[in-house]
């Protein structure tokens, strides 16, 4: 099975683009509404306020979609798994998809806890001829290499679309980029159904800086495909997964400095993530002493301590015996 993480916002009733329990059509955003997105993501990533659109109140409601805010949202992660078909397709089907029931804000309404947002990212091989079939409510954009390729905005009942990736002149063989994002906002149903034959990358594949080839991973296939075990390059360029899994993500990079001799590497930074960090990134830079999370900077002084509420607590402190 492939599985990829997705962030969760939850939200509570009371946002201003988000259904009422008390309102109904006709109003505002109701119905399959186009163009309220433009047609390429920004440069954080994600969906751009269109001014030709009518999904939203304001484009800084929508602005607080898919980030975090501080007494606006809370960000929580989900594992989707899609299953093989046997067919060449991968199917996830949800016709009651509330994965923040009792998690989020827990602001439950009818049994369910609505009013939430989710993004997707993932990438892929274009192989030819794979398609991408929607189908649920609310709100459902899909990018394909920034690009908008399949436009289901608006609050409204189930809708179905797809995308013929061969309409999208993408280059056989060569890497791709898949982002949506989705919206439940109306306090009725929650369906989400993806079908397709595009071979998503699984967990541990969502990236920190990248997804560039281990060579420590590659002994293992080798030596499966009966051919001697390579040597692990430590001293190679580069960023480097060290641990890849479906809680953690942690990736090394790795190059030369003033200190190597004849161009060897040394560890210049790590970066941890994943979704036992909540979607959270925490990068130590050994050179410099830079450490941040999710960019900031934090643990400026030394000595110093930092941490985050039930989450995590970092200590940046002399020892006695240094390790390294």
């Amino acid at each position: 099975n492939a599985i990829v993480e997705c962030t969760l916002r939850d939200f509570t009733s009371d946002h201003p683009d988000f259904y009422l329990a008390g309102e109904g059509p006709p109003g505002r955003s109701f119905g399959h509404i186009k163009g309220c997105v433009q047609p390429r993501l920004g440069g954080d990533g994600k969906p751009v306020y269109s001014e030709e659109g009518t999904c939203f109140s304001s484009s800084s409601s929508f602005a607080q979609w898919f980030h975090d805010v501080a007494d606006v949202n809370k960000r929580e992660t989900y594992l989707m798994e899609f299953v093989p078909q046997g067919d060449g397709t991968y199917l996830y089907d949800n016709s009651s998809f509330f994965p923040l029931d009792k998690r989020g804000l827990a602001d439950d309404i009818y049994g369910h806890n609505y009013y939430f947002t989710m993004e997707m990212h993932t990438s892929f091989i274009y192989h030819g001829g794979e398609h991408f079939k929607f189908r649920g409510d609310d709100d459902v954009w899909v990018f394909i290499n920034g690009s908008l390729a399949l436009d289901l905005g608006g609050i409204h009942t189930p809708l179905a679309g797809s995308v013929a990736l061969d309409d999208l002149q993408l280059t056989r063989g060569a890497p791709a980029t898949l982002d949506l994002f989705f919206a439940e906002r109306q306090p009725f149903m929650s369906n989400f159904r993806v079908e397709t034959e595009i071979q998503l990358q699984p967990v541990g594949s969502c990236t920190v800086w990248g997804d560039p080839h281990a060579i420590a991973f590659d002994s293992a296939a080798s030596q499966m495909a009966g051919t001697p075990p390579s040597i692990v390059d430590v001293f190679g360029h580069g960023d480097m997964w060290i641990v890849k899994s479906a809680l953690v993500s942690i990736q090394g990079r790795y190059g030369p400095t003033q200190w190597t001799e004849n161009g060897l590497s040394a560890t210049l930074a790590l970066a941890v993530g994943g979704p036992f960090l909540k979607g959270h990134v925490l990068v130590i830079e050994a050179r410099d002493g830079q450490i941040t999370w999710d960019g900031e900077s934090i643990l400026q002084e030394f000595p110093s301590d930092w941490s985050v509420q039930d989450l995590i607590k970092v200590q940046y402190h002399e020892v006695e015996q240094p390790i390294d």
